[in-house]
This record gives structure tokens, C-alpha cells and sequence, in this order.
């Protein structure tokens, strides 16, 4: 729940509100050097200064010089959604509609204004509140596509999205290797590598040690992000004011209860149809750690072949050559390789002869290594022959630490009553970040003990409480019961007909049995019942 004053919070349950908002957008993707940032006892709640995103380091997207079209919004749809199963990633997005009578954004309007910068990428943030009270930011993104202009009503619609559903889209430009770090190290080391600095979010501290992680060059950042998260069974998203948040399993203990809804307060209520049951979980794991150092590449008895598909360098000749890390399981990532050295054995090593089956003259000494590139699952190496004398290479011997496949782990839970009553509704988790078969058999309980039953996610349609997030805990109070709710989902309309949102909420089992981020591997806590 955002924090808010007393008074925002007596305008959201008062019988009448007088809504009032905010659009700011920044069409021409100016920065502004000089922006004020909101500062407690010197700013106005409610003014035009904004909020900075997180300590000394300016957000990106803070430092755009806004636009106010707030007198031109006919419309404002956002949504907020954490991702089934787990909810392990939340990500947002929003549609705006404004006046355009004259055209302003037109597209094709070349004497426009913003004629040429209505495309992809403009920032946009979004406000609401009511009169005399502040305004809260309910979301911070950016345009995708262009914007859909319909001549008949005179209006302009422009679809946003945020900036870590941007993000997650970005494809690691290097690889990320880490050993015996936590999830949180993980997350960081990946938003970083995404072009991030550590200023730029917030992570809480994981209670998961991962021994190997391990995401190649081109893996969606919004892939490696979920997989780790899901591993701590906890939450990333980026809040309501651009911070992306990092929250383990253990936050949730400290959550207390943000808001009760009630009959009073609540339009409607519905319990969704059982395609949204789940009572059957499948988990698969694929666990690595780093081994000692070892031979992970040789040529056998075949002599090396290089990339011009010959195997013999001639006098005065560099070759290159491309060597592949594999196992039985496939391509074998592998850290610390060393260099091989001229006729080293029992570490990196080759043997250079002038005859492929070894039998002629070694040259080994006259053949030397110009250049190297290591690589997660391969290596590549400039050889050059110095001699008078054509080589080849009849023994190459690459040796390093590999991580290798230590367990595979495979875990079916299921609930029968469940699927007696609303036959089977399966959902497959493969994270090779789960570390252990209690952790996977964990989760897997939890999401039975979650989402098993009809009723244990409903579909709230409410008077609009700008202030709640999606991953509060909610009450739900009626004459046939009262019970703790998480909130998954958040969908919000401002219109001419006031402000009004449906809100998705599901339980959430927080007990005292293991739980990864909580309880230690191998310790003594019970696996979920």
C-alpha cells in the first residue's frame, strides 16, 4: 500500500469524491537538468515537483522534461498484474485517451507540435487523487507503438508500458556466471548487465544460495529475473514511482493487513471459473555446481581441426581453432580455464608434429598460441606455426573448473479432491534454480494449498483505492466469511463515470513449514502438508 494522508485515505471512503489527476508526458524526450525534486517541508503535496526514483542517482526516467496534458484526459486505464503462477514478476501497463480536436497528436500532422515524436518511447506518468488532497502516482512508463487516432470522437489513444516490462525484453549483451551467490546477487548482477546501476533499484537481501548461476549471452533479462525470483518464491516488479523492488519470501511475514473490503465498499464480487483452479503441480529442476579443476576438452586420437577445416598449419601460418565444452547433457558451461601452454600435460596443453599420427618430428616449441577467447561453453585460439616446417596438432587438451548437472529433481504434487470435483488443472514449473527436492516439493504444496479450490481466488469490482498495490494483503469480510486475500491483479479506469477498479485477489499460505528464503535445506523444518 503506497503511503498516503489521513485525508486521501477519508477521500477514497467517502460516499462522494471529487476525483482529480494528472498526465505528464514527455513526447520530445528532453531532459531537463534543472528538475526539482519533491522535498519534504519545502514542496507542495500535490505541486509539480516529482518524486526522485531512489537515493543520490537520478532515475532516467526523472529527469525527462514533463509536459501537463492533464486538461486534455478523457480516459486513463492502467493495470498491474504479478504473472501466474508464482507471481514472480509484476509488471503494468496503461492506455490513455485525450482530446485531440486540433490535431495536436496527430501522426500525420506535419505542422504539429509533437509531429515525428509520437512513437515508441516517450515517458508518461500518471497521478490520481482527489481535490484538496494529493495525488499518487499510479504509474511510470513509456509509449509503445503508435497512437490510435479516432477522427470521429476527436480523441488520441496511446498504450504505455512500463519500464521493467521494457526491460525485460532487453537480451543480456554478455554472459552472466556467478557461483554461490545469492538470489539477490544474482538479480542485481543481471539488471546491471542490462545496462543498470546498483542506485537504480532495491533488492532485499535472499536467503537462497544458488551454487552455480548461469545465463548466456542473449537470455531476455525478464527470463533470468523470473527464474531467480521464482527460486526465493519471492516478488520483482517496479513500483508505482519507477523503483524496481526486489521482496524475498520472508517480506510477506511482515506484511500486515492494508485494507478490508467489505459489501459497503465493493460493487461486486465474483469467484472465477474453474480454468483458473490449479491442483496438480509438476516441478523440474536441473541443478549445476562448480567442480574442480579438470580436463573439459580433448581431441581424442583425431588431429585438431581448425576453422578453415584443415588440420595442418604451414610454415610461417596462423590458424584458428573452435572448441565446444559439451557432456552427455549437452553444451557444459565451465569457469576458470586455463591457458593450454606447449607440451603440458595434466593441466592445459597441446602437442604440435609434423605428422598427423604423432610419428614424425614434434614441433611443439615452434608452434605458439597468439590469441585467446574464452567463452561459457567454448574457446577459441589463434595458433602459429614459427617453424620452417608444416604442423599439427595431434593432442589438445583443455582443462577448467566445469559446472555440471549434480541432480535432477522432479516433483508431482497433486490435490485428488480437487480433481474429483473440477477434473485435472496441471501447471508445469522448470527452474533449474530450485536447489533442492524439499524446496521443490514445497512449492508445489503451496501453490495447492493456494489456488486448489473455486474460492480461493475472486474477482473484486470496487470504488477505486488508488493506493493499493498488487502484493498487499487484503481482508474480505461478508456474511459467509473473513479471509486474508493477496492481491494479484489491479485494474483501474478513471473515466467521466468516475473512478472504479477490479481487483483480483488470491489466498496466499504463509505457515511455518519450509519455505525457501526461511528455512534452511536440510534442516529441521517440515515440508507443506
Amino acid at each position: 500500500m503506497q503511503s498516503v494522508s489521513q485525508a486521501y485515505t477519508d477521500r477514497v471512503d467517502a460516499p462522494m469524491r471529487h476525483l482529480d489527476w494528472r498526465m505528464l508526458a514527455s513526447f520530445l524526450k528532453q531532459f531537463d537538468n534543472n528538475i526539482d525534486f519533491f522535498t519534504i517541508g519545502t514542496s507542495t503535496i500535490g505541486g509539480t515537483d516529482i518524486i526522485k526514483g531512489v537515493g543520490d542517482v537520478v532515475q532516467e526516467w526523472d529527469k525527462y522534461d514533463y509536459e501537463d496534458f492533464s486538461n486534455r484526459v478523457k480516459s486513463i486505464e492502467w493495470v498491474r498484474e504479478a504473472d501466474p503462477p508464482l507471481g514472480a514478476v509484476t509488471l503494468a501497463m496503461a492506455d490513455i485517451t485525450l482530446d485531440n480536436h486540433d490535431d495536436l497528436f496527430t501522426p500525420t500532422n506535419a505542422s504539429g507540435r509533437y509531429y515525428g515524436h509520437l512513437g515508441n518511447g516517450r515517458p508518461v506518468r500518471l497521478y490520481i487523487g482527489f481535490k484538496d488532497t494529493e495525488k499518487i502516482q499510479v504509474f511510470v512508463g513509456i509509449t509503445e507503438g503508435m497512437p490510435v487516432i479516432d477522427e470521429k470522437a476527436k480523441t488520441v489513444r496511446f498504450h504505455c508500458i512500463d519500464f521493467l516490462r521494457k526491460l525485460q525484453e532487453t537480451e543480456l549483451n554478455e554472459t552472466v556466471i556467478l557461483t554461490d551467490s545469492r538470489t539477490d546477487q544474482g538479480i542485481s548482477t543481471v539488471l546491471q548487465a542490462a545496462g543498470l546501476v546498483t542506485s537504480q533499484f532495491n533488492l532485499d537481501t535472499g536467503s537462497v544460495v544458488i551454487p552455480f548461476i548461469y545465463f548466456p549471452k542473449g537470455t531476455k533479462v525478464g527470463t533470468a529475473i523470473r527464474e531467480l525470483t521464482e527460486a526465493e518464491l519471492g516478488s520483482t516488479y517496479m513500483d508505482e514511482n519507477g523503483i524496481i523492488r526486489f521482496e524475498n519470501r520472508t517480506n510477506w511475514n511482515s506484511k500486515s493487513q492494508s485494507y478490508q473490503f467489505t459489501p459497503r465498499n465493493t460493487l461486486d464480487i465474483s469467484t472465477p471459473d474453474a480454468s483458473r483452479v490449479i491442483n496438480l503441480v509438476e516441478v523440474f529442476s536441473n541443478t549445476r555446481a562448480v567442480e574442480v579443476l579438470q580436463p573439459v576438452f580433448t581431441n581424442g586420437d583425431n588431429a585438431l581441426k581448425f576453422t578453415d577445416d584443415t588440420t595442418v598449419i604451414g610454415a610461417g601460418e596462423t590458424k584458428e581453432a573452435f572448441v565446444n565444452f559439451k557432456d552427455d547433457e549437452g553444451d557444459l558451461p565451465v569457469t576458470n580455464i586455463t591457458d593450454p601452454v606447449a607440451s603440458v600435460r595434466n593441466d592445459s596443453g597441446y602437442t604440435a608434429n609434423t605428422v598427423a599420427d604423432g610419428s614424425g618430428e614434434d614441433v611443439s616449441a615452434s608452434v605458439s598460441i597468439s590469441a585467446i577467447s574464452k567463452f561459457s561453453t567454448a574457446m577459441k585460439m589463434s595458433f602459429t606455426n614459427n617453424s620452417s616446417k608444416t604442423a599439427i596438432i595431434t593432442r589438445l587438451e583443455i582443462w577448467g573448473e566445469p559446472a555440471r548437472i549434480q541432480q535432477k529433481i522432479y516433483v508431482l504434487e497433486k490435490d485428488t479432491a480437487s480433481i474429483t470435483e473440477y477434473e485435472e488443472q496441471p501447471v508445469k514449473i522448470e527452474n533449474d534454480y530450485i536447489q533442492d527436492e524439499a524446496a521443490a516439493t514445497s512449492i508445489a504444496k503451496l501453490i495447492l494449498a493456494d489456488r486448489a479450490e473455486l474460492d480461493d481466488e475472486r474477482t473484486l469490482v470496487a470504488k477505486g483505492v488508488p493506493q493499493l498495490q498488487v502484493g498487499d494483503f487484503v481482508r474480505y469480510v461478508d456474511r459467509t466469511g473473513n479471509n486474508t486475500y493477496y492481491v494479484k491483479r489491479i485494474s483501474g479506469i478513471l473515466s467521466p463515470d468516475g473512478l472504479k477498479q477490479t481487483i483480483v485477489i488470491t489466498k496466499r499460505t504463509i505457515n511455518q513449514y519450509f519455505r525457501i528464503g526461511i528455512s534452511t535445506i536440510g534442516g529441521s523444518d517440515p515440508i507443506a502438508p
